[in-house]
């Protein structure tokens, strides 16, 4: 592949034919195909390749591909146990997904239609050699696959817990969805854009990453450990809770119940009117909330901070 632009100081290297068009962040290939420097999202819908980087990829161990878009008549999504970069967009019917990254990853994604709702999950990880740093020696630990949160591998007294995984090595999916999709994000590690789908939100995830949301309507958001969730608007009712270091702001909407817990040094904010709040913190994080109409229930335990306009 060949470098074929150069778009806020990322490479974007290609082997396909004709020119391309450039957009903002967004490249339009002749043949349809698109990818996005900001998100590293690749949508390939022809013949070559598409590789969004610092390198044509012909240096790395592993072939880099693309699958898709693959078509499924579903209402609902679901992420799970997942290390990928996730991108959703608002589409007018049915929904579309693509996924592009390393054979090896790609290869640990499933995505299959169960009832109403697509699910897109990752694999096991596999070991293929250990390696152990203790007093007497080291060895090191290699894993291949879709890896979700920390691995340890313990002997004897010997404990061993891995750090992180590149951005590089990441797949990125992008699936397109229709207005009012119901979302879930179940342990994803890595990042999400997800624009105004005007749909439920659900998040658990203990991964770490970073969650950017465009419009939601209603949310259920529970984080342990650093994530960080970014929404636009919610409307409708709102229940977070955070216990680590993460942290969850939402920047407008109209919430008829607010119910937010925060345990640890994570915090709170909302930027939108509440009908009700029952709003708790124990440790040092703070909740911060614009505007509750009506009632409001507050406990404070340790040094953080609940403040209401």
């Amino acid at each position: 592949m060949k470098k074929v632009a150069n778009v806020n100081g990322t490479n974007v290297y290609s082997d396909k034919p004709g020119s391309i068009s450039i957009n903002g962040s967004r490249i339009t290939f002749a043949d349809g195909s698109s990818c996005d420097v900001r998100t590293k999202a690749v949508d390939n819908r022809g013949r070559g390749s598409i590789r969004v980087g610092e390198g044509d990829g012909s240096e790395a161990g592993e072939e880099r591909v693309t699958k898709g878009p693959m078509r499924f008549s579903t209402t609902d999504l679901r992420f799970s146990n997942l290390a990928a970069n996730i991108v959703v967009e608002v589409c007018q019917s049915g929904m579309d997904v693509t996924m592009s990254g390393p054979k090896g990853a790609l290869e640990a994604i499933i995505a299959k239609a169960d009832g109403s709702t697509l699910f897109i999950e990752g694999g096991s990880a596999s070991v293929s050699s250990v390696s152990i740093r203790g007093s007497r020696g080291s060895s090191s630990v290699s894993v291949s696959g879709s890896v979700v949160g920390s691995l340890t591998i313990a002997s004897g007294n010997v404990t061993v817990v891995s750090g992180s995984v590149s951005a590089d090595n990441l797949a990125t999916i992008m699936v397109k969805v229709p207005r009012g999709t119901g979302l879930t994000l179940d342990d994803t590690y890595g990042s999400a854009t997800i624009g105004d789908v005007d749909g439920s939100l659900n998040v658990s995830t203990k991964c770490g990453g970073k969650i950017n949301c465009g419009r939601m309507r209603g949310a259920t958001i529970e984080i342990f450990g650093d994530t960080d969730v970014h929404i636009s608007e919610i409307n409708g009712p709102l229940k977070a809770q955070i216990m680590g270091s993460g942290d969850i702001r939402v920047m407008s909407g109209t919430v008829t119940t607010l119910n937010v817990q925060v345990m640890g040094t994570g915090d709170f904010r909302f930027g939108g009117v509440a009908d009700t709040a029952m709003l708790s913190v124990l440790g040092s994080g703070d909740i911060n909330v614009f505007r509750v109409k009506a009632k409001v229930i507050k406990q404070c335990l340790g040094s953080g901070d609940i403040k209401i306009g």
